[in-house]
């Protein structure tokens, strides 16, 4: 870049260097299972632009872990994509609060290595707050499924759709918020026209007590169709 600078009647040109611009950035380090079942696999998904001027590799994802398997959806991107970076966690052998890290390294100076982050409590329900059924399974003759949480503690809760990996079903809230005794719920509902095979997914809600603090609960999706 340069600019132009005029002393008395002469014109000066100064050459300013331009400072270095990002390459790969992201929104979100972590992301929280909240609580999720025993025995299930449940998926998260991170994103990663590059707004550099320059194309950007992703060289590898590697986890710490054997319950873990992680990949970049796309390991090239040109100026202005995207990429999202697609972890699965298998909670068999886990047990109460889990703090893990996948690492994506790059070709980028700046960020060679990204340390990502998941965090879960695997088979505990806090404060009563606790999903029915803790997982769906839909066969094709299913066409609906209902995810019920009592509030057995808290004056009123509310509860909220935090997210889901996938457009393979509808989700709905049903039931927003419940007194004392009362229950919450949201419902599932497949997309109609899916191709047979199985299809594996989770969703995430978010129950929000009046005194207290939220809550996420990961319910895994099970899609069988013919």
């Amino acid at each position: 870049m340069k600019r132009l600078i005029l002393v008395g009647m002469t014109v000066v040109t100064l050459a300013i260097s331009r400072p270095s611009l990002a390459g790969i950035e992201y929104t979100d380090l972590s992301y929280d299972f909240g609580h999720v079942a025993l025995d299930f696999t449940v998926i998260a998904t991170y994103t990663l632009y590059n707004t550099g001027p320059d194309p950007v590799s992703i060289d590898s994802v590697r986890v710490n872990c054997d319950c873990s398997q992680a990949f970049a959806i796309d390991s090239l991107l040109q100026p202005g994509d995207t990429t999202t970076v697609r972890l699965s966690f298998t909670t068999t052998n886990f047990f109460g609060p889990n703090n893990k890290q996948l690492t994506v390294y790059t070709s980028d100076p700046k960020h060679p290595k990204i340390n990502l982050f998941y965090l879960s409590v695997v088979g505990q329900w806090l404060n009563g707050i606790k999903p029915d059924p803790y997982a769906v399974f839909f066969l094709p003759p299913h066409k609906r499924k209902e995810i019920v949480i009592p509030n057995v503690k808290f004056d009123r809760i509310e509860i909220a759709l935090a997210g889901q990996v996938d457009t393979l079903y509808d989700v709905k809230v049903t039931r927003p918020r419940a007194r004392k005794g009362e229950s919450v719920a949201a419902e599932i509902v497949p997309r109609p026209g899916l191709r047979g095979g199985t299809y594996y997914s989770n969703l995430r809600l978010q129950i929000i007590p009046s005194d207290g603090d939220s809550v996420y609960l990961t319910i895994p999706v099970k899609i069988v169709r013919y």
